[in-house]
């Protein structure tokens, strides 16, 4: 569990460091980065349960 958990916090120490070098050089991808990062940020366990499940 805790190597899951050390990868987790890795890939979340990287898209950091992503996003980071997007906004020192504003683009489209900047742009587009800010927003997925947003986008992932928003959500939370949360929302997630309150999402309609249709099968």
């Amino acid at each position: 569990m805790e190597t899951i958990l050390n990868l987790l916090y890795e890939i979340a120490q990287y898209a950091n460091t992503l996003v980071k070098t997007q906004l020192m050089h504003l683009s489209w991808v900047s742009w587009l980065m800010i927003f997925v990062a947003g986008l992932l940020t928003s959500l939370t366990p949360c929302m997630l349960s309150m999402r309609a499940v249709r099968f």
